[in-house]
């Protein structure tokens, strides 16, 4: 039984009611929509009758009207008409092939040859094209055309790129991202387009690792995290704040209506010669969405264990370790304490063409060549758990998981260690000896960690002091007095009978550092190899303490002692290893173990990890309305004020940055 539908009076005439089925001449993509119970048949029929027969109006309404998604509505176009679908953000597209076809077509038709091959190219569309157009492309390029179906709103980010702002004198090149280039250009004369470009090329340069967008009340706040400690910059206006989330939300591939909820992404850039992974996460707040924008560094120079800051001792343990033929090695530490980069310098020491690696993770953060690197999708199914499994039935030798997070992933990681697998992976904890407990708070069994696990890393990162500016501290009694007693009485012991000038250094900051006194960062270690007695230990249920103990009678030296010796060696400061190690007591009697660095080189403690910035830190102040904002004033004044912090100090931004750019007539 039937009923009118609103607005209607129901008589004769009227367009038909609502019913159970679609009319029988519906595209067969609306039967498919109904059938996987994506929408109701009442709401077709109500697309349908506000909509027309017009089957992309329909589809149209369906999505503004939140009925459904627009990925779900193309995929059931593609299935209705027995195309491919494609999604042009997973793939690298080569924008050379934006020649292939006019632009007014690409734009009018809103189609791209995605792919181009031998004689045949394939267009990724939004709508199945008729016979006269494909007739018209295939005159125009001499080649076959195929046909796949894409997101409206992918492919047109996708010709956008390709097309706009390219200069027609241009000499066209092949890129595998989207280049600097390629985006820095004005499209529809949006600033928030260019401001977003000028942070993240300002980000880019100063090797960032991440960028923040905060809003406050009456502001907005931009930080950038440069070697580990986030440094404040210059900020564009408050009101520009939903252009600027909205943009960051287009190149990611996010919902730019929604607000209310978190949401991630990523896109791809090629910035100073480098690929840039940039993953996303938006954050509701009370002042507006909350944006960080992680800069991940998929080439480039990858570090040795030495320039890791990683002492001959521990180097030599750490890599009896990694060429066992099997059991499970962990590297563990907070995030960002670079355990990640670790793993990745021990499988460049593995022998990668006797021996078969893969590697499971979220993300791929550095491609290495030789070993298979998997990138876990949720989406599609595959998970750390899941992944795992697939890759043991690989006949893998070496296998690394990116982290372990959950129970099922643990004990399948253990008992790929005890089948004749070499697993590396990560995990959170606080030190080397909590690993045993962790694992067990999962659910795994005790004799599985004990048999399994072979040995644990902890680690966590120091700011490097710059060499060109550091100096003897005024005051080392009151650098001491930040440590606890007995490693402040340990650390002053070990300076007796040193060559007189040698004291504590200081960061100073010149030029080179950007005035923060610190160039790049250095690891400090904390390797525990299991043994016998703590297989028992771990068996019998003993607490960390008791493995520390275990631990230390085999030589291990802990994190803090790692850093003391480094600050031994005027490699970072006492400030810094409290920052990343903590307050620990390492006991009353350890003066000898700091004297026995004394004929260390300052040098072999390793190279920089990371790179320093131009930048320096900033007081944020408010920021000036919206109305006739330059973005390129505001580039310049940026540039400035980076290059003000690296000659002079400062503080805080210029007052002309502060106030905003003055409008010129």
């Amino acid at each position: 039984m039937s009923s009118a539908s609103p607005g209607r009076s129901g008589r004769t005439g009227d367009k038909p009611k609502s019913s159970s089925r679609p009319p029988p001449d519906s595209p067969p993509w609306i039967t498919i929509l109904e059938e996987s119970n994506l929408v109701t048949p009442d709401v077709l029929q109500t697309a349908l009758r506000e909509a027309g027969q017009d089957p992309r109006q329909v589809g149209g309404w369906l999505v503004e009207h939140g009925c459904v998604s627009q990925r779900d509505l193309v995929l059931a176009q593609a299935q209705g008409y027995a195309m491919p679908f494609i999604e042009p953000g997973d793939y690298r597209v080569n924008l050379e092939n934006r020649a292939l076809i006019p632009e007014e077509l690409a734009r009018g038709q809103s189609v791209f040859p995605i792919f181009a091959g031998e004689r045949i190219i394939t267009l990724a569309v939004s709508w199945p094209l008729n016979l006269t157009v494909l007739d018209q492309i295939r005159l125009h390029t001499g080649f076959e055309v195929d046909q796949c179906l894409a997101s409206p709103r992918e492919l047109q980010h996708l010709i956008e790129w390709a097309y706009g702002g390219f200069e027609s004198e241009k000499k066209a090149k092949t890129v595998e991202a989207f280049a600097w280039e390629d985006i820095l250009k004005d499209v529809a004369d949006a600033p928030a387009v260019k401001l977003v470009n000028v942070l993240l090329d300002k980000a880019a340069a100063g090797k960032a690792s991440d960028l923040h967008i905060d809003a406050e009340e009456q502001a907005l706040r931009v930080r950038f995290r440069i070697d580990g400690v986030l440094r404040e910059v210059p900020a564009p206006p408050r009101a520009l704040l939903p252009a600027i989330v909205s943009r960051i939300k287009v190149l990611a591939h996010m919902d730019i209506a929604e607000t209310r909820r978190p949401q991630d992404g990523h896109f791809k850039l090629a910035a100073d010669r480098e690929e840039l992974d940039i993953r996303v996460s938006t954050l509701p707040s009370a002042n507006g969405e909350a944006v960080v924008l992680r800069l991940l560094r998929s080439g480039g120079h990858l570090l040795s264990l030495e320039e890791l800051g990683m002492d001959t001792a521990d180097r030599d343990a750490f890599d009896r370790l990694i060429h066992l033929p099997h059991g499970m090695l962990l590297a563990t530490g907070p995030t960002g304490s670079g355990k990640s980069t670790t793993l990745y310098s021990a499988l460049t020491r593995i022998d990668r063409v006797r021996q078969s690696i893969i590697t499971l993770e979220d993300p791929v953060e550095i491609r290495l060549p030789q070993i298979r690197q998997v990138s876990v999708n949720p989406k599609a199914g595959l998970t750390f758990h899941g992944g795992l499994r697939s890759i043991l039935r690989q006949d893998p030798d070496v296998v690394m998981v990116g982290e372990i997070r959950d129970r099922e992933t643990a004990e399948t990681a253990l008992q790929a260690a005890l089948t004749g697998h070499l697993l590396l992976s990560t995990l959170h904890t606080n030190s080397a000896a909590a690993v045993p407990a962790r694992l067990l708070d999962m659910g795994t069994q005790d004799y599985l960690v004990s048999s399994a696990l072979v040995g644990v890393l902890a680690q966590r990162l120091c700011r490097r002091l710059c060499q060109h500016c550091a100096r003897p501290a005024d005051d080392p009694e009151a650098i001491l007095s930040l440590l606890p007693k007995n490693t402040a009485d340990a650390l002053s012991a070990s300076w007796a009978g040193r060559a007189a000038g040698s004291a504590l250094m200081q960061p100073m900051g010149c030029k080179r550092c950007g005035n923060t006194g610190y160039q790049g960062r250095i690891g400090i270690f904390e390797l525990l190899i299991v043994t016998d007695e703590m297989r028992r230990a771990i068996m019998a249920g003993e607490d960390e303490r008791t493995l520390v103990g275990l631990a230390r009678q085999n030589k291990m030296r802990l994190l803090i002692e790692d850093g003391l010796v480094k600050v031994r060696q005027g490699l970072t400061t006492v400030q810094e290893l409290l920052r990343a190690a903590g307050h620990v007591d390492i006991g009353a009697n350890w003066a000898a173990v700091l004297s026995q660095s004394d004929a260390a080189d300052p040098d072999s403690a390793g190279g920089e990890y990371g790179q320093s910035s131009p930048a320096s830190s900033g007081r944020r102040r408010h920021a000036p309305e919206a109305s006739g904002f330059d973005i390129a004033a505001y580039e310049a004044l940026l540039g400035r004020w980076l290059q003000a912090a690296n000659q002079a100090g400062a503080e805080t931004p210029p007052a002309s940055v502060c106030a905003g750019p003055a409008s010129e007539n």
